[in-house]
């Protein structure tokens, strides 16, 4: 692994299923069967849209929900959902609902074996997030999203119960973390991916102004703040790392806005997670 380039390169889930949606415009519904290439199985892609269409506050999920949801006929999503069942990926309770299965987790797990910096940070995290009074994430770019690998939170029964866990996705736009992240991509990387905002997610668009100025910020001062993405959450990420296959890290510390202000956001937590981030990447080196 190596240090962040300059140039190279929590609103948390809300209440109800309204991150859930945003993520799908920008990961399954939007990104269509619309594709040129001959190798591409267009069964698979849709049987992946299926596990995708699942929020965090999904219990289950009707074959008429998820057809909504994906834009796939509701034929279609029977099939689909009947073969994802046989094979462990999704459970199916007597009404005829869906839930995500086991297997998906065992799919997971060989990603975050992979990344061993999660060990590494995560006494450090703990203690960091024990002192700001909130949680500590590390989080890396999936498309047009930043998605938690890990996260850490003190022991405190006054937080929120929104507070993110490993694999919840945020938009990279309108995040800290996510703009944390797009200050280690190259300016034609971050060209790229507000072409594809443009094309799959436009809701999201108006959101590259303040995902600029955050990039800007992480250059000049290390890191960035943001409260937009929910009123209740005060947020500061810094980047982390860009490894030598060109994955993106970044670290985040969100507080309940109850609990502190901009002014401290960005005068004390931002500037010690920058201290944090450059000690695990220090310790980092070579893992």
């Amino acid at each position: 692994m190596r240090t962040p380039p300059c140039e190279s390169g929590a609103r948390e889930n809300e209440v109800g299923k309204s991150v859930t949606d945003e993520k799908q415009g920008s990961t399954s519904r939007q990104r269509s069967s619309k594709n040129s290439d001959p190798f591409f199985a267009t069964t698979l892609e849709r049987g992946l849209r299926v596990l995708a269409a699942f929020g965090p506050d999904d219990a289950w999920l009707s074959n008429s929900e998820i057809s909504s949801r994906t834009g796939m006929p509701r034929s279609s999503v029977s099939r689909l959902t009947n073969t994802l069942v046989q094979l462990g990926y999704l459970g199916l309770n007597e009404s005829g609902a869906y839930r995500v299965g086991s297997q998906v987790l065992s799919v997971a797990y060989p990603l975050l074996a992979r990344f061993k910096i999660r060990q590494i940070a995560r006494p450090f995290m703990r203690d960091f997030a024990v002192r700001a009074g909130g949680n500590v994430s590390i989080a890396m770019s999936n498309d047009l999203n930043a998605i938690m690998l890990d996260v850490t939170r003190s022991d405190d029964t006054a937080l929120p119960d929104y507070i993110s866990d490993i694999g919840f996705s945020v938009p990279l736009y309108r995040t800290a973390i996510g703009r944390a992240i797009l200050s280690l991509k190259s300016p034609e990387e971050r060209a790229a991916l507000h072409q594809r905002t443009l094309e799959t997610a436009p809701h999201l668009a108006d959101g590259k102004g303040e995902a600029d100025q955050g990039v800007e910020d992480c250059k000049t001062d290390g890191f960035c703040f943001a409260s937009s993405w929910r009123a209740e959450t005060l947020a500061v990420a810094a980047p982390l790392l860009r490894t030598a296959d060109g994955e993106c890290l970044a670290l985040v510390c969100a507080v309940p806005a109850f609990r502190t202000n901009e002014n401290e956001m960005r005068g004390d937590v931002g500037p010690r997670l920058v201290s944090l981030a450059a000690r695990i990447r220090a310790l980092a080196n070579g893992v």
